[in-house]
């Protein structure tokens, strides 16, 4: 009995040792693996701080520097635990995507934040394209072209109707197109070229509509020296000069003749009831802070090859025209002007090879730019028409309320500098005032 017992004994010992074995076993297995996925999680958290680290970083550099926005990918930054690289996308003018990927021992997490861009400060509108086109009201597109018209830059619309930008056949965006919000660019946009289509960025619908301000027209000045008409008779010295403020019936400088505004370093105001300029203008003594600011209350009008200011500096020249007065020429006149002209509903026109230099302005007006027409720097008409036609060429920034190219045309873009103006133009209290310059904030974390 007892041989018996003692046999059964090492084969149950045997079975407890076996048993203990695979429990120790299984138990290594179940420690090892909870630990490789312990270091898997730790690893995980690492690279999705490595990635946050990275996204905030960029985020906050933008913030702080805004004019120097870093789009693209990055080169990975590496650090202690692992590295990351970010990527800052433009998803729209005024919304940043960046998205960062932290990586530690083969481990990859995602983030992203986006920054929403706002026009900072007060008093000069957001000119970032080379043309938009609030597009409210009527049943014109907020931006047509035709012919092998041409638009060199970026360009926008509130608008999201259907061919609400319309492209005929050989006409071109080279830039991106931004359309309304919520806007589909099959939709929106009418493209004829089929084949390569019409628009060589991408088109893509803003964040939010822009808004932009009305223009605050100016009061003309009441108290000025009622001075006699100034004309420009034969005289030996052949020299016209005006060199104190005052109030006008006419200023008719013939032609061939040279009117000379002499500034003496000051404001000096004018007021004339007709301004008729058949001659060049020049302003003398604009150091160190000379301006001429010209009103017009009833005909504004040039004709042949006049100078108007044009070896000057366009901040030291405004002429700004009373209700519905027009800036003209004279059929055929080709004139070149420096300066800043401001219209309430009166239009104005640039055309037959006439050179303009500076910011045009217009609170109710259209404007045109015709028959080899070249303008500089800013068109600003956000209640009315703006067109381009018959080889006219621009160069700089338009805001209107709708844009038409016509023929032959060119729109290339250039940052305008409308602090050239002599006062603040602009209406805050419509909205949309700003610095020109985006500044960005608001951050909103996405997690990918």
């Amino acid at each position: 009995m007892l041989g018996n017992q003692k046999g059964y004994a090492l084969p149950l010992t045997l079975i407890v040792i076996l048993v203990l074995f695979i429990l120790g076993t299984v138990v290594i297995g179940v420690t090892t693996a909870q630990v490789k996925e312990s270091v898997i999680q730790q690893e995980r958290v690492q690279a999705h701080y490595l990635a946050y680290y990275g996204a905030d970083a960029v985020a906050r550099w933008i913030m702080d520097n805004p004019e120097q926005i870093p789009l693209g990918d990055s080169l990975p930054v590496e650090l202690d635990t692992g590295t990351f690289e970010v990527n800052v996308e433009q998803v729209s003018p005024n919304l940043l995507r960046i998205t960062s990927t932290g990586t530690v021992n083969g481990r990859s997490q995602t983030v992203a934040v986006e920054l929403t861009g706002t026009s900072a400060g007060a008093g000069i509108p957001l000119l970032d394209m080379a043309v938009f086109a609030i597009g409210h009201g009527g049943t014109n597109p907020a931006i047509a072209l035709t012919g092998s018209s041409q638009i060199i830059g970026p360009a926008g619309t509130n608008a999201t109707a259907e061919n609400q930008v319309s492209l005929d056949w050989s006409t071109h965006i080279y830039g991106d197109l931004f359309i309304g919000p919520g806007g589909s660019g099959d939709v929106t946009v009418r493209q004829a070229n089929h084949q390569s289509g019409n628009v060589d960025g991408s088109i893509t619908p803003l964040f939010e509509e822009r808004v932009y301000p009305g223009v605050n027209f100016p009061d003309f000045p009441e108290h000025l020296p009622q001075r006699e008409d100034l004309l420009t008779p034969w005289t030996p010295s052949l020299y016209y000069e005006i060199n104190a403020d005052g109030r006008y019936d006419l200023i008719h400088n013939s032609s061939s003749r040279t009117l000379t505004f002499d500034l003496q370093g000051e404001t000096r105001t004018i007021r004339v009831r007709e301004l008729r300029i058949e001659g060049d203008v020049v302003l003398k003594n604009v150091e160190p802070d000379g301006k001429l600011l010209i009103y017009v209350d009833e005909i504004f009008n040039t004709s042949g090859n006049r100078e108007i200011n044009w070896n000057g500096d366009p901040s030291r020249l405004t002429v700004i025209l009373a209700d519905s007065v027009p800036f003209t020429a004279n059929p055929y006149a080709q004139y070149k002007f420096c300066g800043n002209v401001i219209t309430n509903h009166g239009n104005v026109s640039v055309g037959a090879g006439s050179s303009f230099k500076g910011n045009i302005i217009s609170a109710n007006g259209d404007v045109s730019v015709t028959g080899a027409g070249n303008v500089m720097d800013l068109i600003y008409a956000p209640n009315g028409h703006v067109r381009l036609e018959n080889s006219g060429d621009m160069e700089g920034a338009i805001v209107a309320n709708t844009f038409a190219g016509y023929g032959d045309v060119r729109l290339r873009f250039r940052e305008p500098d409308p602090s050239i103006l002599p006062f603040d133009i602009f209406d805050h209290s419509s909205g949309g005032g700003g610095t020109g310059k985006l500044t960005w904030g608001n951050p909103r974390w996405i997690g990918e």
